[in-house]
């Protein structure tokens, strides 16, 4: 990881789990302070982050460890600057804001002390928790970098099983209500990845099925409101989301849930799911990961010769002509793939659909019939007129 990508994988990584602090005593000192706490289990992400940063300290406790910079001298001269060069997504940045002003302040000796200490105050209520105006900067503009993406999954993502009954996988990451505008700049970023076709930009509507965003409510009086991002069609974490991140270095332990779900998405990709053996390898595999891992106090060993086993397997799914899964044994498609439906005209009219529905309420003809004419290849026209469409299924 080059110097520019630590910068960059470090702000994504100090939304999630990075704190600005200032503080005034009651002797009306001023105390400044960059920390980032984790679980005792990544503290070598922790050394990771001081020996690239070249400053800092670790304390380690006994579950958790936690990285400080006190140093006045280090914030202004190597986390500001960082900061300034490559700027903090979300409302974090607000904090960041207020950090740096109150830095400044406490340096600006054309200031009395009573007066910096009144600006510095009114900062510091301000700031974290106490803040309540999350009204971001004209100037400030959301910069998504593979690096700083992965920085902010570290932090904040989940990979998991969502579903061990059905075999459901999820990719997801929650944030506060307040960071809504950041959910979908990366939402965008996720649906418009890896696709250069300008004739499918222009369906957004299309695009937009790779990912979905829920809010959920506060749970309680003191928690607030949360927007989460999900993906989990598996044909998009397969092949764009897992490859997406192979691609970069992680830091942090979420590596290892991060193999575990790409072995999983695999298993399911390839259809080993519908065997015994293939449930339960990855049931046994979803058992060590997240916080099982952190509460079992280590990695969870799987049988290698079950591994072995189900990964020899033949597959029961494979791609068909049109590049989607199918059953190897029957040729049904599988359920809950990403694709859109092309429509192309005696003329070379074009018609792209979202849906069968959508498809068959154009045609005036029912669903059932679009999926007929598609598998068979054959044509359709709307209300009898002289221009037949023929259809295909192109996978997103």
């Amino acid at each position: 990881m080059s110097d520019t990508e630590f910068n960059q994988w470090f702000t994504g990584f100090t939304y999630g789990e990075g704190c600005f602090y200032v503080g005034v005593n009651k002797n009306k000192n001023v105390r400044f302070s960059f920390s980032i706490h984790l679980h005792i289990h990544d503290l070598k992400a922790l050394e990771t982050i001081k020996s690239r940063l070249n400053c800092g300290q670790i304390h380690i406790g006994e579950k958790a460890a936690n990285f400080y910079i006190t140093s006045t001298k280090d914030i202004s001269n190597i986390i500001i600057p960082l900061f300034e060069q490559f700027p903090l997504n979300g409302t974090k940045y607000l904090d960041y804001l207020a950090f740096k002003q109150a830095v400044s302040l406490n340096l600006d000796t054309s200031l009395s002390k009573e007066t910096r200490i009144e600006l510095i105050s009114q900062l510091c209520s301000s700031m974290n928790t106490q803040r309540s105006d999350f009204s971001m900067p004209s100037h400030h503009t959301i910069r998504i970098t593979p690096y700083w993406l992965l920085g902010l999954l570290e932090g904040e993502s989940s990979f998991c099983l969502n579903d061990p009954k059905n075999m459901g996988i999820s990719f997801s990451l929650a944030l506060t209500f307040t960071q809504y505008p950041l959910i979908l700049a990366l939402k965008s970023y996720f649906d418009n990845f890896n696709i250069d076709d300008a004739f499918i930009k222009k369906y957004s509507d299309i695009i937009s099925n790779r990912s979905y965003i829920t809010v959920k409510k506060a749970q309680t009086i003191t928690s607030k409101p949360v927007a989460e991002l999900n993906i989990r069609q598996v044909n998009y974490i397969v092949e764009t989301l897992i490859p997406m991140l192979e691609d970069l270095c992680f830091v942090t332990k979420k590596q290892k849930d991060f193999n575990d779900f790409s072995l999983i998405a695999h298993l399911i990709y390839r259809g080993l799911h519908n065997t015994k053996q293939g449930r339960e390898l990855i049931v046994a595999i979803s058992k060590g990961m997240n916080n099982y891992r952190l509460s079992n106090k280590g990695d969870q060993k799987v049988s290698d010769d079950l591994i072995n086993e189900v990964l020899s397997m033949k597959d029961e799914y494979i791609k068909n002509h049109e590049g989607l899964r199918v059953n190897a044994s029957t040729s049904s498609l599988v359920h809950s793939q990403l694709f859109y439906i092309k429509a192309v005209g005696n003329y070379n009219e074009i018609l792209v659909f979202k849906t069968s529905t959508d498809c068959a309420l154009y045609f005036n003809v029912s669903p059932q019939t679009v999926n007929n004419k598609l598998a068979k290849g054959l044509p359709v026209n709307r209300n009898n007129e002289n221009n037949d469409f023929n259809l295909s299924r192109i996978a997103l």
